[in-house]
């Protein structure tokens, strides 16, 4: 029997389990799209939520089912004769439990329109509610605001869209087609390369309108803007060169000699190191390199040789020095250590051909690569561990993934495809936007809510910019970041950045102490760099107040966190060492505790002084 799931290619996650489920006959069929990104949209709105789910009968079914849920294995398990009750008398129900603190409530649902369909479940902590009558009031709000979003019991089982048309800007250029996009949010500037009319557009994020041109690209492929140096780099793959632009005059500053056909890009903001990947076929070779160019100095500093013909997109860890470039002649990712500069590990991609494309969810540890065949296949970044592939339209180029919406773009064959992560396995297709010609390349830019959509010219029609507003999303926005302080530790930069790169089995590491003439423990080294400088934290300082290790086990995320007092090479406690360890690379919390305080002890060996780490 098959087991319908709304997230494709995922069976073999469940399938032991949906076999003894419909054996027993305890699930039945259920597939409701818009129902479950109602759930997992209102749930991430209401901190008082630790449960959401929604109950009715599926079409073509009679029996009433969990149709979603924020757990994604319990859909299809049929409601139980008290859930029922609740549909059939009208009434809603309260339990309290006291073993598990939370408030237990059933409540009989509707649509917009007030006609009944099934039923609302919730759990609320006993920390946010005082008692049942207050739990049903909070409820009864919750209910109303899922209803209000119902129009009829028809739209739960339909696709939830996710990006509507606001502009479609033709672009008077002649006939181009284009590679991938830029961003200047400071200046209001979108980048798009017009590969066939040698140029960089330069558009107007809020208007959408063409403003320059940024000449003398023969074959412009991907664009990186550097805020501080306001300063533009264009790979051009005919010339073999990465180009710099002034920002405000859009002259030509320099050119930096690489291998031809420079495309693809990574930016590692830590060291202002740019990587491109370069060679290969179009430059009479059998292999290909990833150039790393210090976009400070213009300096190229190094070169990373890679066995094939052809490398395609790239991401880079932010928490660690690790890359992944796709290597669609050999059909494999690509594993580079950005601290050595060199390639450390080969993943052979087998649920897809044509691996083009890449994104990258660092919470959950997930790399995500498109392939041309029409598919997302999704890695544990930790392992290399194929897990599943998503189905997408063929002939994807772009891919990006935004953390705070927990969703996953794909352009390809003149369609967006769009998942919206429920958790690190599960993933829920929503609407895609089509009939966008055969574009494919697009960026989205999370702070105007707008995905601007490159559209190439065709013998009927100018080339053109679509720009989109993602709708229906998660609530959220990035964390504010605390007030940093100046601090400037480049020996204990350097130890992090070489600790990280020695054990892959680490995704995060920071170190903390008071720097010499301050008052208070600071972050004074992390790999991802936009953390050095905030104070650390009151669970950071009490974690080790008595010496000893501490560990956590986090779910979200699937690591342990690990803390243990920082010491040097003579045993002198000089701060706080903080590690995150996934899942894949700790038994239990003693095995996670036993292995950072061994990586402790190797670091501990290379701090002759606490001085040192400031140099």
């Amino acid at each position: 029997m098959h087991l319908p799931l709304r997230y494709p290619c995922i069976a073999a996650t469940f399938a032991a389990a949906a076999f003894s489920a419909f054996a027993q006959n305890n699930y039945i069929p259920a597939s409701a799209p818009y129902a479950e990104t109602l759930v997992v949209n209102t749930k991430a709105k209401h901190k008082e939520l630790q449960k959401l789910g929604l109950h009715a009968i599926p079409p073509g079914q009679h029996e009433y089912a969990i149709i979603a849920n924020i757990y994604p294995e319990k859909i299809g398990k049929k409601s139980s004769t008290g859930d029922i009750d609740v549909v059939t008398s009208g009434k809603p129900l309260c339990k309290q439990n006291d073993k598990e603190q939370f408030y237990d409530l059933k409540l009989p649902a509707s649509d917009a329109t007030g006609k009944p369909f099934g039923l609302n479940v919730m759990e609320i902590n006993f920390k946010f509610a005082k008692n049942c009558e207050d739990a049903l009031a909070q409820a009864f709000k919750v209910r109303a605001e899922i209803q209000s979003q119902i129009p009829s019991i028809d739209a739960l089982f339909k696709t939830a869209e996710s990006l509507k048309t606001v502009q479609t800007l033709p672009l008077a250029i002649g006939k181009s087609k284009f590679d991938h996009f830029g961003v200047d949010l400071e200046h209001h500037r979108i980048f798009a390369t017009a590969e066939d009319q040698h140029q960089v557009l330069v558009l107007d994020s809020t208007s959408g309108k063409l403003v320059s041109q940024i000449k003398g690209v023969v074959k412009p492929h991907a664009v990186l803007y550097r805020a501080d140096l306001n300063r533009i780099y264009v790979t051009d793959g005919a010339d073999g060169a990465l180009k710099a632009f002034d920002g405000r005059t859009y002259k030509q500053l320099s050119s930096i000699p690489l291998a031809k056909d420079a495309d693809a890009i990574g930016f590692e903001p830590a060291r202002n190191l740019l990587y491109v990947v370069n060679g290969g076929k179009d430059a009479g070779q059998s292999y290909s390199l990833v150039s790393v160019v210090n976009t400070t100095t213009g300096e190229k500093e190094a070169e990373i040789q890679v066995e094939g013909e052809t490398l395609e997109g790239m991401a880079l860890d932010i928490w660690r020095p690790r890359g992944y470039v796709n290597n669609k002649a050999r059909n494999s990712i690509v594993v580079l250590d950005r601290w050595n500069n060199k390639v450390v590990a080969s993943w052979p991609v087998t649920l897809g051909k044509g691996n083009v494309a890449m994104a990258l969810d660092e919470q959950h540890q997930r790399l995500f690569v498109g392939c041309r065949s029409g598919h997302i296949v999704v890695f544990d970044s930790n392992t290399g561990k194929e897990l599943q592939a998503l189905a997408i339209s063929q002939d994807v180029d772009e891919l990006q993934f935004d953390a705070t919406t927990k969703r996953l773009y794909a352009v390809g064959g003149g369609v967006v495809s769009v998942y919206e992560e429920s958790d690190a396995d599960h993933y829920n297709p929503l609407s895609p936007v089509k009939g966008l010609g055969t574009a494919k390349t697009g960026t989205l830019v999370p702070e105007l809510n707008r995905f601007f959509v490159a559209v190439p010219s065709s013998d009927a029609n100018s080339p053109a910019i679509q720009i989109l507003e993602p709708v229906n999303l998660l609530s959220g926005k990035p964390a504010d970041l605390p007030a940093k302080k100046p601090v400037h530790a480049a020996k204990a930069l350097e130890l992090d950045f070489a600790t990280m790169a020695a054990h892959p089995d680490l995704r995060k590491m920071g170190f903390h102490a008071v720097p010499p003439g301050g008052q208070e423990s600071l972050i004074i080294a992390n790999v991802n760099t936009t953390r050095i400088g905030i104070p650390s934290s009151d669970g950071d300082l009490t974690s080790t107040k008595d010496g000893q290790t501490s560990c956590s086990k986090k779910d979200d995320g699937a690591y342990y966190g690990v803390k243990q007092p920082l010491k040097d090479a003579s045993g002198k406690r000089i701060g706080i060492l903080v590690m995150e360890m996934p899942y894949t690379s700790a038994a239990n919390e003693q095995d996670a505790i036993q292995k950072a305080e061994a990586i402790g002890r190797q670091v501990a060996q290379k701090i002759p002084s606490f001085d040192s780490l400031f140099r």
